[in-house]
């Protein structure tokens, strides 16, 4: 097969495709600041009074995933803090990758102060995971959608391409480089010595992570909640009245 090299392969892993650039919807007195990263300058923002929530966005994403989520949380006062990880909205960079995304979230709280709780989608939920077992702090968590292992990705790229296993094995080794253990990125595994409250929120039809990784998340968590959602799917979950109102609730109660 005309596959390209392992390291080619590894680096495109964790290339994502910058969408169109659409900006977080701050509320007058909200402020975009940077913070220089070994992986880039990232965008960062932060609005509001009050305990802080993090917003912590998906791959290929940007913190304005979160804008049906911003009036919500400042209504109730909530301040926000979010950044658009390395190669995504207004950051820079090119890779991204889930230890880079865990020290950027070290590094925005130390900008901004201690986060009351988090709200993340997709694979910031495995990059939230990945900071708070390395200092990361946070009273409450929501995972909209969150993935299960990392090396599920790789197994579904590997899958669609047709790749050998001596091929994968020499892919794993390439994002071993690039500092993507994918052995240890097992959000399952991560979360089973966690105590902080988590609300799981999963659509039942999510086509890209299927409900059984949310599951899965929710079974390793101790006391964690699971709500499946409806035909919400992997993105329109972002923007579903009931799936913010339950997500700021239980941040409030």
């Amino acid at each position: 097969m005309n596959w390209p090299s392992p390291e080619q392969s590894a680096l495109a892993l964790v290339t994502p495709k910058r969408a169109e650039i659409v900006d977080l919807n701050l509320p007058a007195g909200g402020e975009r600041f940077a913070i220089d990263t070994t992986c880039g300058r990232l965008a960062a923002y932060r609005a509001g009074g009050g305990p802080i929530v993090l917003l912590a966005h998906g791959f290929g994403g940007s913190s304005s995933d979160f804008n049906a989520f911003v009036p919500a949380l400042l209504a109730h006062g909530f301040a926000i803090a979010a950044l658009d990880f390395a190669g995504q909205g207004h950051s820079s960079g090119e890779i991204a990758t889930i230890p880079d995304g865990a020290a950027a979230l070290q590094a925005l709280q130390a900008r901004t102060g201690r986060f009351h709780a988090v709200i993340a989608h997709s694979l910031g939920c495995a990059i939230t995971v990945e900071s708070m077992t390395s200092g990361l702090e946070v009273e409450r968590v929501v995972f909209i959608a969150p993935p299960r292992r990392y090396g599920d990705y790789v197994l579904h790229i590997a899958q669609q391409h047709g790749w050998t296993e001596d091929y994968v094995a020499a892919v794993l080794v390439e994002l071993l480089k690039l500092g993507v253990d994918t052995a240890r990125l097992d959000v399952p595994n991560q979360v089973t010595g966690f105590t902080q409250p988590a609300l799981i929120l999963h659509s039942d039809n999510d086509r890209i992570l299927p409900l059984q990784f949310g599951q899965a998340v929710a079974q390793a968590w101790p006391g964690s909640i699971l709500l499946p959602q409806p035909g919400l799917g992997h993105r329109r979950i972002l923007s579903d009245p009931s799936v913010i109102e339950r997500a700021v609730g239980f941040i409030a109660d």
